[in-house]
């Protein structure tokens, strides 16, 4: 049942296997983010709580999964950018200091 609900989730979160970032859910719970991506410990506490990882001055990159029904709220903030959608699923990249915010 998860790869049929979650597969599209799932091969965003392997995708970031062996890269040194954060990968969070917005709107949802789940474990899959850290198992999938096999998530190593991580030295900054701040990066478990969600306002430092919308807001805050990440040190890595960092990456945020919502169901498409959460997509607005994450839409309006200007640190992200929509990298992705895909069978309900919109993947977003945390735009870090320095770095534009829109595509060009």
């Amino acid at each position: 049942m998860e790869g049929y609900s979650q597969r599209a989730a799932i091969e965003f979160y392997e995708s970031k296997i062996g890269e040194d970032c954060y990968v969070w859910t917005y709107g949802y719970k789940s474990y899959a983010h850290l198992f999938y991506s096999r998530k190593q410990p991580v030295k900054n506490p701040k990066s478990y709580e969600q306002d430092w990882i919308l807001w805050g001055p990440v040190d890595k990159p960092t990456y945020v999964v919502c169901k498409i029904n959460k997509v607005k709220k994450l839409q309006q903030l200007p640190n992200l950018r929509e990298i992705g959608r895909k069978n309900g699923f919109v993947f977003f990249e945390r735009v870090r200091r320095g770095e534009p915010t829109q595509f060009h």
